[in-house]
């Protein structure tokens, strides 16, 4: 697989109202922060159709959400899955997909309360996707399965957060075709 950290070469993001960067000079740490409705940095120069991205992640703030998300098969803004973790929301894990600008959630018991989601604490979130089944591994326990067919095509990867999160991502991997 592949190893990089937000911030380098390739990577591209979007925050509405806040910011995307490294909270310290000199650290491979990203902080995602904004009222925006979901900010974004993904690795724009990276497509993929089966395999799985990986990532750490920790929500420091956050009034209604404290989330960490990692993207696949990003085709652009408005067309991409996301699994995102929330600690703000009973601590729980859900899948979601766009599709014409549209989220909507697949299955709705695919929500996983009580994840151990928790805010300054680190995670590693992992999903590992192949056809349309979607995998989501939360510190190495799977923790959610379930299909979808409607963005078959290979994409981008990245991480993402929702509304007034204030989230740090570390060690994002990827690797597939």
């Amino acid at each position: 697989g592949n190893r990089s950290y937000p911030g380098e070469s390739g990577f591209r993001g979007r925050s509405s109202g806040g910011a995307v960067r490294r909270p310290r000079p000199g650290t491979n740490v990203l902080r995602i922060s904004s009222w925006g409705s979901h900010p974004y940095c993904i690795k724009s120069d990276v497509s993929i159709r089966d395999g799985y991205v990986e990532m750490e992640a920790m929500p420091v703030a956050g009034e209604f959400y404290r989330a960490a998300g990692a993207i696949f098969r990003w085709q652009d803004e408005k067309n991409y899955y996301v699994v995102r973790a929330n600690a703000a929301e009973n601590d729980y894990v859900a899948i979601f997909k766009f599709v014409n600008g549209r989220r909507s959630g697949i299955g709705r018991s695919l929500v996983v309360r009580d994840a151990a989601v928790s805010t300054y604490k680190w995670m590693t979130l992992r999903v590992e996707f192949s056809g349309n089944v979607i995998d989501v591994f939360l510190n190495g326990r799977k923790i959610v399965s379930a299909t979808d067919d409607l963005i078959p095509k290979p994409g981008a990867v990245g991480v993402w957060t929702k509304h007034d999160s204030h989230t740090y991502f570390d060690n994002l991997s990827w690797g597939g075709n």
